[in-house]
Formats: C-alpha cells, structure tokens, sequence
C-alpha cells in the first residue's frame, strides 16, 4: 500500500502534536515539582514515620 502525501503530512503533524503534549507535560510537572517536593518531605514523610514509631516499641529519650 502506497502512502500519499497527505497520509504522510498527517502522520507527522500528529508526531508533533504529541512531541508538543510531552513538552507541555514535562513543562507542567517541573512547575509543580517544588510542591510535590514540599508535600514529600513535610507531610507524606512525617506521617509515615509516626505510623512506624506508633507500632513499634521505640524510645527517643532512653537508649538501649
């Protein structure tokens, strides 16, 4: 089957489209990447870390 010009145009204009859609996406997640970094460290992080500590047996103020 042979490709004509107009196939070829339309493949690549959607080959650009989606270059463009990843650009945009990229662009979009290294805005947003200083709160997802935010959240990390001081809710996800802490959170988790007490959930640990509540099911364990651990001291802060008295070694073993």
């Amino acid at each position: 089957m042979m490709k004509t010009a107009d196939t070829v145009h339309i493949n690549e204009s959607k080959a650009v489209k989606k270059k463009s859609f990843h650009r945009t996406n990229l662009t979009g997640w290294l805005f947003a990447s200083p709160w997802v970094i935010g959240l990390l460290l001081f809710y996800a992080v802490p959170m988790f870390a007490s959930i640990y500590f509540s099911f364990t047996t651990y001291s802060i103020l008295q070694p073993r």
